[in-house]
């Protein structure tokens, strides 16, 4: 019930910062709007010296935030990995041979990130909206897969993948050569993934019965 509320008090802030940050420097544009809170600090330092340690404060604050994020994903990974791939193809690995294996992959999977995130052009928002987008493709295996005991894992999985494919199918339109938009109609790339992952999960779910 406490969580309802949390907003107010996080999201709230960011808002708050946007607002001030669009006052503050009306000259910014999109790109240059990602780093509003590094432009507000920097005017702050420069007119009250003594709050230099701001500055370094919300660096620490941004550091610990991301690692804290981004450790609990990985091991989450590492462990999917590990004991869902790796060890059902050999039985017998030792419990050494996992933490080495896992390690690998998080290294692997961290050189991988840090060179899409380098060559990247789009935006933190951009990126966001990315991310909800492919997320929302787990929704009919989350609501359906716990609700509806007659759905099964393999068309579940069907449903995910024709979802994901033609999410990033359509947000890659232009650069494909397809003929539609990134945006179809007006409508997001994740929802017209999420309405294709739905039509093969209950294509696949029919086939199955009958079968």
């Amino acid at each position: 019930q406490c969580m309802v509320f949390m907003p107010l008090f996080t999201t709230l802030f960011v808002v708050v910062v946007g607002l001030v940050g669009a006052a503050q420097f009306p000259e910014l544009d999109r790109q240059g709007s990602e780093g509003i809170i590094f432009a507000l600090l920097a005017d702050i330092v420069e007119n009250i010296p003594a709050f230099r340690f701001l500055i370094v404060a919300f660096l620490a604050a941004v550091t610990a935030a991301i690692m804290s994020t981004v450790d609990s994903a990985l091991l989450a990974i590492s462990s999917l990995v590990t004991q869902d791939v790796y060890r059902p193809m050999r039985p017998g690995v030792s419990q050494a041979r996992l933490t080495a294996t896992g390690k690998r992959f998080s290294w692997l999977l961290m050189a991988l990130l840090a060179f899409l995130a380098i060559q990247m052009p789009q935006t933190l928002w951009r990126l966001t909206e990315i991310k909800l987008e492919v997320l929302c493709q787990l929704a009919p295996a989350l609501f359906l897969g716990i609700h509806l005991r007659s759905v099964r894992p393999a068309p579940l999985i069907y449903g995910i993948l024709a979802g994901t494919v033609v999410t990033f199918a359509v947000m890659g339109a232009e650069s494909l050569s397809l003929p539609f938009s990134p945006r179809p109609y007006g409508i997001h790339a994740g929802i017209w993934g999420l309405l294709s992952n739905t039509a093969v999960l209950g294509l696949a779910s029919g086939l199955r019965k009958r079968s």
